[in-house]
């Protein structure tokens, strides 16, 4: 079997698992353990930033905080980002059928895996 074939049915058995509630769940569990290592485990690991991460942790639990206001801003503005682009996502959603969707949506991930894989690696 070609390399094509296999990714194809990968992809295929993938986008079935996915259609289903549970394994959306799944997924979602998933992505959200994943989110939990690089977000507590990897900062904790030594180094220069290490004493930066624990303050911040420390500073979750104070009554008088001045970095969450620092970020109110930018937080804001990440989020109408976001909502832009889940609004493009429904636009290309209703020019596309829903196979078609599926695996542009199957190939952006996949692309956006390999780059963030790629960009911890160097």
């Amino acid at each position: 079997m070609s390399a094509t074939r296999h990714a194809s049915e990968a992809l295929q058995r993938l986008e079935g698992f996915v259609s289903r509630p549970r394994g959306l769940v799944v997924l979602f569990a998933v992505a959200v353990l994943v989110y939990a290592v690089r977000a507590i485990a990897w900062p904790l690991e030594a180094g220069r930033d290490l004493d930066e991460y624990l303050y911040a942790w420390v500073q979750l639990f104070d009554r008088n905080v001045l970095l969450p206001w620092s970020l109110l801003w930018p937080s804001l503005a990440l989020t109408a980002v976001g909502l832009a682009g889940f609004a493009v996502g429904l636009r290309v959603q209703e020019r596309l059928d829903q196979r078609s969707f599926n695996r542009a949506v199957l190939g952006f991930l996949a692309l956006l895996g390999a780059w963030l894989l790629i960009r911890s690696l160097w």
